[in-house]
C-alpha cells in the first residue's frame, strides 16, 4: 500500500475525509490509502514490497517493458577501434600515425566500364613497373555493382614478363591489407588490354585496393602522373601526391596473404572493372 508521509495527500483527498467505509486506515500523521482500483478488486500492495503478480500491474509492467537493455561494451553496443563507448567524457578519435588517406568518391562510369582513378582531363601515361614489386592504389565504388572483368592496358610491352591483378582489403586507415583475390599470370610480351575474367561484388562507399605484381621492369602499364590532381592521393610530402603505396615481394612466391608497404610512388595505375 502507498505510504505518504508526513502531512502530504493524494489530490482530491482531504484530511478530514471519513475513509473508513473504503477501507482506508488512518494512522496518525501518515495515511495510509488504497486506490479506487485497489477496492474494487480486492488487492493490497505496497510500493516498498511489489506483492501479487508484477503482470496484473499493468502501469508498472509497461513502464518496465520499456526500459533500455543494460549496455554492455562489445555486446550489444560497439567499440570504436577497440575502445569502448561506454562511461562520462569525450572519446577522441584519431586515424593513427603516417599517411593519412584523401580516398574521394572514384569509380566514375564510362560506357558501363567502371575506372579505380578518375581521368578528367590532362594525359595518361604508361608508367614504369618493377621487377619483384607489387603496387598498391585504391578504388572506391560510388555504387553498388557486380563486375565479371577487370582490365588493365599494357602500354608497353616486355619480353618474357608477366604480371598479376590482385585485391586486397582496406586497413582502416590508407592501406591495403588482407588479399580478397590473385589472379593468373598475365603475359604482358605484347601491349593491348589485358583482362582477367572473374565475378566480383562492389559496395558503394567501400575502400578496396588493387596490386598489380610484376615479374619484370620493361612492361608499363596505363595510369596517371603526379600532376593529375583529380586521381585518388593517399597522402603528400612537400607538396607531392603520393598515390601509390609498393612493396618488395618475389614474384615467384606469389602476392602475400597481408600487405606490408615498403614505399611509395607519385603516379598510379588504372584497372577498368566491367
Amino acid at each position: 500500500m502507498p505510504i505518504i508521509p508526513n502531512n502530504e495527500q493524494f489530490v482530491g483527498i482531504s484530511p478530514s475525509h471519513d475513509m473508513t467505509e473504503k477501507g482506508s486506515v488512518l494512522t496518525n500523521s501518515a495515511r495510509t490509502i488504497y486506490t479506487y482500483a485497489d477496492i474494487k478488486s480486492g488487492l493490497t500492495f505496497e510500493w516498498g514490497d511489489i506483492t501479487g503478480t508484477l503482470s496484473n500491474q499493468t502501469d508498472l509492467q509497461n513502464a518496465l517493458d520499456a526500459k533500455q537493455e543494460t549496455l554492455v561494451s562489445a555486446t550489444n553496443i560497439k567499440t570504436i577501434n577497440g575502445t569502448s563507448v561506454l562511461g562520462s567524457g569525450d572519446l577522441a578519435v584519431g586515424g593513427g600515425s603516417g599517411f593519412h588517406a584523401q580516398l574521394l568518391p572514384g569509380g566514375s562510369i564510362y560506357g558501363g566500364i567502371h575506372q579505380s582513378n578518375i581521368f578528367t582531363g590532362g594525359s595518361t601515361y604508361n608508367n614504369s613497373t618493377y621487377q619483384n614489386q607489387i603496387h598498391y592504389f585504391p578504388f572506391i565504388p560510388n555504387h553498388t555493382f557486380t563486375s565479371t572483368e577487370l582490365r588493365i592496358r599494357c602500354g608497353q610491352a616486355g619480353s618474357g614478363q608477366e604480371a598479376r591483378l590482385c585485391i586486397y582489403s582496406h586497413d582502416g586507415l590508407n592501406a591495403p591489407q588482407d588479399l580478397l583475390f590473385e589472379s593468373a599470370n598475365i603475359d604482358m610480351s605484347t601491349s593491348g588490354i589485358k583482362t582477367v575474367n572473374v565475378t566480383r561484388n562492389w559496395t558503394k562507399g567501400q575502400v578496396y585496393w588493387f596490386g598489380i605484381h610484376m615479374s619484370g621492369t620493361l612492361a608499363r602499364i596505363q595510369g596517371s602522373g603526379s600532376n593529375k590532381s583529380d586521381t585518388i592521393m593517399i597522402g603528400m610530402i612537400n607538396g607531392g601526391r603520393i598515390k601509390t603505396w609498393t612493396q618488395n615481394q618475389d614474384f615467384a612466391n606469389g602476392a602475400p596473404s597481408t600487405a606490408n608497404i615498403n614505399y611509395f610512388s607519385y603516379y598510379t595505375y588504372s584497372v577498368e572493372i566491367k
